[in-house]
């Protein structure tokens, strides 16, 4: 399989079976959750390190350097890819954070929060920053809206600090790039200019990573240049 999944469809599909989701079709939006991860990144470093004449085993190293383990959603999934990956594949080159980091809680924040600790959506531990996504499923009623609050500010009060981040912003590119020059700058990295913008390497990671979303595909389609509409990849794009 590695042999025939582009680099960008390699990543994806590493980080979905590290992660704690998969692409079903017949799961509601396509998307089924998983309690825990198929495989993680140290045991397919190990397979492939015991596997040397595997078809495709050099462009699996390539793609599982940028894999992450910890990811709840392909949309974390997609977020993380655009931040890390290098300026060349159109990623901002951003410092790896720790996907859905345990956080425990103060007496204080665990009061907010109902509970004695929470998770982290893309954390930077050493850096106290925080970047939530608020999915959909936020907005679907008060007390999911609720529960998110408490979580953010059970968060902010352990010290961190908390960039918000919502599906549509993270579907438009515009919007993503500076959502990821305040990320940045909570960093303390500088962006050069060519790491920003709409770079033709950007819109072509901006589909490849949204492969999985019919209706993000759809709606960005004419902004994507015509090399990338013609060579789209394949992973995943049943799913809605």
């Amino acid at each position: 399989m590695a042999s025939e999944l582009s680099f960008v469809e390699l990543a994806l599909l590493g980080m979905e079976l590290c992660g704690l989701y998969c692409i079903d079709p017949d799961e509601a939006e396509g998307i089924g959750e998983r309690t825990v991860p198929l495989t993680s990144t140290a045991r397919l470093r190990a397979f492939l390190a015991n596997n040397e004449g595997a078809r495709g085993r050099r462009a699996a190293e390539v793609a599982l350097q940028y894999i992450e383990d910890g990811s709840a959603s392909p949309m974390e999934s997609a977020i993380y890819l655009l931040l890390c990956l290098p300026v060349k594949r159109g990623g901002y080159a951003l410092p790896r954070p720790k996907l859905n980091h345990r956080i425990d809680l103060d007496e204080d924040a665990a009061k907010l929060a109902g509970k004695s600790w929470c998770y982290g959506d893309l954390c930077w531990p050493d850096d106290h920053l925080d970047l939530e996504y608020l999915g959909e499923g936020s907005h679907e009623g008060r007390q999911n809206m609720l529960a998110d609050r408490s979580r953010t500010l059970a968060i902010e009060e352990m010290g961190f600090e908390v960039v918000e981040i919502t599906k549509e912003q993270a579907c438009d590119l515009d919007a993503f790039d500076i959502i990821a020059k305040r990320v940045a700058k909570k960093l303390g990295k500088r962006l050069q200019k060519g790491q920003c913008g709409a770079t033709e390497p950007r819109k072509r990671l901006f589909r490849e990573v949204y492969c999985w979303q019919s209706d993000i595909l759809d709606e960005h389609e004419a902004e994507m240049p015509d090399d990338a509409k013609e060579s789209g990849p394949v992973y995943g794009r049943g799913a809605k």
